[in-house]
């Protein structure tokens, strides 16, 4: 999976060049570990330089989705 994301970043001109030079810039704030009641795993993490927040999920999309207040698509901006 590393070697797949790593050669995605490469192919799209990123800055960014490696899963290590995305996760150097973000410090992990909180981890909700997966939770196989949830079905889903957390991490809040804070962006270097830029002092937002960010809330990445991960788990079984219908737990996913029934925590959303609102769902964006591709046509909106």
């Amino acid at each position: 999976m590393l070697a797949f994301i790593n050669k995605e970043l490469q192919d799209n001109n990123r800055p960014e060049k490696s899963y290590e030079d995305i996760k150097d810039k973000h410090t992990l704030l909180k981890m909700f570990p997966f939770n196989s009641e949830t079905k889903k795993m957390t991490v809040v993490v804070e962006v270097e330089h830029q002092k937002k927040v960010r809330v990445y999920t991960k788990g079984a999309s219908e737990n996913i989705i029934d925590d959303c207040a609102y769902i964006q698509d591709a046509h909106q901006s």
